[in-house]
């Protein structure tokens, strides 16, 4: 199996927003609008075969091999999602303009603690650093 690389991008010269899918080793373009249909797309993640999407009002799930939508409005109601992260079956996801990352199941998208976190300025990543 081939190795790629999902890269968002915010605008294209042919289409609008969209995930596209390039080789990861030599870099190359495999397939253009991967996921089309986003708006402002900022961070990924995945989670066995799931990709999570960051979008403007929320964040999508689609199927991580062939970019299918399962779920364009898994995690709904956020204000600028703008990173993701994920550790065992949780996504925790920064909402830009409410300060705050949010603890979410990754398999429903039901929330477990929307404001796990709270006060930040204008949160922009999340790492997870694994205690092994």
């Amino acid at each position: 199996m081939t190795e790629t690389l999902l890269a968002p991008a915010l605008a294209t010269y042919s289409a609008g927003p969209e995930v596209s899918e390039y080789h990861a080793t030599a870099g190359a373009l495999t397939k253009a609008r991967f996921i089309t249909g986003l708006s402002l797309p900022k961070n990924l993640a995945l989670l066995d075969k799931s990709l999570f999407v960051s979008n403007v009002s929320g964040v999508g799930k689609y199927l991580a091999s062939t970019g299918v939508a399962i779920n364009p409005g898994f995690i709904a109601e956020l204000n600028q999602p703008t990173a993701l992260a994920v550790l065992g079956d949780t996504l925790f996801v920064a909402d830009l303009f409410r300060g705050t990352v949010g603890k979410y199941d990754a398999k429903t998208g039901a929330a477990i603690k929307a404001r796990f976190i709270t006060g930040l300025d204008y949160p922009f990543g999340l790492a997870v650093k694994s205690a092994k």
